[in-house]
């Protein structure tokens, strides 16, 4: 006798539909360690607020409460430069997704470039979770039913696995 789940078991697409204000983002003042000139960091804002305007994200204003998170962090060590980005879950500390680069040897225009490039990923590793997360809906307690396909038992010694993309029954 094999334990199954009841056939009413429904998969659902997490990202299929979105609530409306999932895509606003309120994007804060970039955070810097180590020594970075105001200039630089001004630049590095403006790209980051262009970069994220032609993705799927809408920016409102700072005192937007409906609006996720988008943290920025810069450490620099002298002309190299850590740079990462995450948004965060609104009303949470909770990371949806983060991105990451190193420049080394940068000067302002490849480090704004290296910024902008970075929220296009954001962006794009966002709209991935969104498709490909499958959430199981099943119900409390699993029914027994015995499988006995061609009128004979399944001699299993593993227990059963189904695969539905990257999640594991």
């Amino acid at each position: 006798m094999i334990m199954l789940a009841d056939a009413r078991v429904a998969l659902q697409h997490a990202g299929a539909a979105p609530r409306p204000d999932d895509h606003r983002v309120r994007v804060e003042p970039i955070g810097v360690a180590g020594e970075l000139s105001p200039a630089v960091r001004e630049a590095l804002q403006a790209r980051l607020g262009e970069a994220l305007a032609r993705t799927h994200f809408e920016i409102v204003e700072p005192g937007d409460a409906h609006a996720q998170l988008v943290r920025t962090q810069v450490v620099a060590h002298g002309r190299d430069l850590d740079i990462a980005i995450e948004l965060v879950e609104r009303g949470s500390t909770r990371v949806i997704a983060r991105v990451e680069e190193q420049c080394d040897t940068c000067g302002t225009v490849e480090a704004a470039e290296t910024i902008g490039s970075l929220a296009i990923a954001l962006s794009r590793q966002v709209e991935l979770q969104q498709r490909s997360a499958v959430q199981v809906v099943a119900p409390r307690a699993p029914v027994e039913a015995p499988v006995q396909p061609l009128d004979r038992p399944i001699a299993a010694r593993r227990p059963v696995r189904w695969g539905i993309g990257w999640a594991a029954l």
